[in-house]
């Protein structure tokens, strides 16, 4: 959301195609997960017959009833998914101690607004 509403820093002059191509890729898994998980787990929770609570205030509609087919490909691609945020986060931790301790090059201080705002 904050993404949605503010510009993205613009990338360095160093950064070469590779990191910039995984950056990107990176971030783009990132918000593809972001609405696939609730989606799988809407799909495996519905079709299976669980109760679909939205924080203990109010139960989500079933539009899907009962099948158990789409019940069992919701919960292995919620499942697998899973994994994935693992890997694309531990990803994400990964590059930002590469660009911090190895690089130095200030990836996260152009993120802060105030530190980032001031180099530009």
């Amino acid at each position: 959301m904050v993404r949605a509403a503010t510009r993205m820093p613009p990338e360095p002059s160093s950064f070469g195609v590779l990191v910039r191509f995984a950056a990107r890729m990176n971030h783009l898994a990132l918000y593809l997960i972001l609405f696939a998980m609730p989606l799988t787990g809407y799909a495996f929770s519905a079709a299976g017959g669980y109760s679909l609570k939205y924080f203990w205030t109010f139960s989500w509609p079933r539009l899907v009833r009962g099948s158990p087919g789409i019940a069992h490909a919701g919960e292995i691609a919620h499942d697998t998914l899973a994994y994935v945020v693992y890997a694309v986060v531990a990803l994400h931790i990964a590059a930002t101690v590469w660009h911090a301790l190895v690089v130095r090059d200030g990836t996260l201080a152009r993120m802060w607004p105030h530190q980032g705002n001031a180099e530009r």
